[in-house]
């Protein structure tokens, strides 16, 4: 008679198939825990959060470099300082407030 590997749940310490069985970070300090589907599904549904796209898109400003003309995007929840990804400066940023669309019009 063949026999089946078990692991052990590492949240309701039930033996289940190897196969039944996955690893998943639940610890705060990122250490991989076996789970069975049924306490694996059970933690997902309760851990899923909600992502706020719409916040993330409103804190993005678009910036312009006068130093080399990069525009860029920057994230103002970011605990960084603007700088330029191109060349690196800092002093010359300005928060570029004209739209392209207007840019293009106005050039014609």
């Amino acid at each position: 008679m063949i026999q089946e590997r078990a692991i052990l749940c590492g949240k309701c310490s039930k033996s289940v198939p190897i196969g039944d069985g996955k690893y998943v970070v639940k610890t705060s300090n990122g250490m991989p825990i076996a789970m069975c589907t049924s306490c694996r599904n059970s933690w997902e549904s309760s851990n899923r959060k909600k992502k706020p796209e719409e916040n993330v898109k409103e804190l993005r400003k678009i910036f312009l470099c006068h130093s080399c003309g990069y525009k860029f995007r920057f994230n103002m929840s970011s605990s960084s300082r603007v700088k330029c990804p191109f060349c690196g400066r800092a002093d010359r940023i300005e928060e570029d407030r004209e739209d392209f669309a207007e840019k293009l019009v106005r050039s014609m």
